[in-house]
């Protein structure tokens, strides 16, 4: 169970706050919290220490996300786990911002991705910080950094400590990830089922596209998305401007419901659900025209659910990751790209059912994490429909390795 400091959340503490910390066994190191009198990586001075040092810093985050969760504090000096004094770092031109962009980067490397980590930066009166994160546990575990692949270990926080962990904790964190993606391909199949065979309203051809949080299992995370809306004010209906279901929510049983305004645009059907789950589905019947499909005009509408998507999961207080999926229904023979420079070329969708792999986003305040997600799901989406000459996707994928 995570620590709280004077009945706070560590990452709402201030200064006055953590002096509670000073010679106080009730918050000695433990599976939990570890202390760090500085980012030891940032004082070396020869390349190999600090890449020593650097790797060490992954392993710590890695084992707190392979086990309950926790917090890494910087700026702290402790003796056998108890805290001694509060010291705090240097932040350069106090520009936090910077510094907590380059120590994400340095976490880069981390599989199968990097994970979920909070900063707080906490100013003491001497002008220096104490620096907080906190590592979220998920189930994407297990982590490792694969500094040196053929002798790699994979690291759990244990007691005060990092653990190698065993072979049946490792098989058991992978089933609980292989179980996640399940599930998020359980529910696709599922949606796209009942728009398809069930539900007779999308008709036979459709693009559906959802947002699905990694806690979309757990009860524990459901609102009852009615009544928080009314309650906070939050415009739901304004993710689905740009296919014309911004109409008043109606209720149901799995969350709330949006339908078009009127019956001279294109048909679409569209949920916010208790789970957290944002899906839209919409008809493309109206749209396309002499065999062809408008990918520039669809992808407008999808670009601006999934934004805007991300905007209301913030909102309505989604925290971690989210699952971006794509799926394209009844649009083979569809013309998609032609007339190639150097010989003839058509490209055209070459199947009934497209469904595309989901993309993980962390749902935050970074803009940057969040358009290279829409990028990789444009990306995808041109793909798939055989998209290849236009300009669009050359710079497109010149963007993406240059993220890389």
């Amino acid at each position: 169970m995570l620590i709280k400091v004077n009945g706070k959340d560590i990452m709402t503490c201030s200064k006055e706050d953590l002096d509670v910390l000073i010679n106080n066994s009730d918050f000695r190191e433990n599976e939990n919290i570890e202390y760090k009198i500085c980012f030891s990586h940032l004082g070396s001075n020869s390349n190999q220490d600090k890449e020593e040092k650097r790797a060490e810093y992954k392993c710590d985050v890695c084992s707190f996300a392979n086990a309950d969760g926790g917090y890494l504090i910087y700026g702290i000096a402790e003796e056998n786990g108890i805290v001694t004094s509060i010291t705090g770092i240097e932040i350069p031109d106090d520009d936090t911002d910077r510094f907590e962009l380059n120590r994400r980067n340095e976490l880069s490397g981390i599989q199968p991705k990097t994970p979920t980590v909070k900063f707080k930066f906490i100013k003491l009166e001497t002008g220096k910080y104490v620096v907080v994160l906190y590592i979220k546990t998920d189930s994407f575990a297990p982590y490792v950094f694969l500094e040196r692949e053929k002798y790699y270990r994979i690291y759990r926080r244990s007691g005060n400590r990092k653990s190698v962990i065993g072979y049946s904790e490792l098989k058991r964190l992978y089933n609980n990830s292989l179980s996640l993606e399940q599930s998020v391909q359980d529910y696709i199949y599922e949606r796209v089922n009942y728009y398809r065979y069930k539900n007779e309203v999308c008709g036979d051809r459709f693009i559906y596209l959802c947002i699905i949080p990694e806690t979309f299992k757990d009860s524990y995370y459901n609102h009852n998305m009615f009544l928080l809306e009314k309650e906070q004010n939050i415009k739901c209906a304004s993710v689905f401007n740009m296919i014309c279901c911004n109409t008043p929510s109606i209720p149901c049983v799995d969350g709330i419901h949006f339908v078009p305004w009127s019956n001279d645009v294109e048909y679409a059907d569209c949920y916010v659900k208790n789970t957290g789950v944002i899906e839209a589905c919409l008809s493309l019947n109206k749209c396309v025209h002499d065999n062809h499909m408008p990918w520039g005009y669809l992808w407008d509408k999808l670009n601006d659910v999934y934004s805007k998507g991300l905007q209301l999961c913030k909102s309505i207080g989604v925290e971690g990751k989210a699952f971006i999926c794509l799926s394209i229904i009844g649009c083979k023979g569809l013309i998609s790209d032609s007339n190639e420079s150097s010989y003839s070329y058509i490209g055209m969708v070459d199947r009934d059912e497209i469904y595309c792999d989901p993309i993980a986003v962390e749902i935050s305040d970074d803009i940057v994490i969040a358009d290279k997600a829409l990028n990789q799901l444009k990306l995808m989406f041109l793909l798939s429909i055989g998209v290849k000459r236009k300009k669009e996707l050359t710079d497109l994928i010149r963007e993406l390795q240059s993220e890389s």
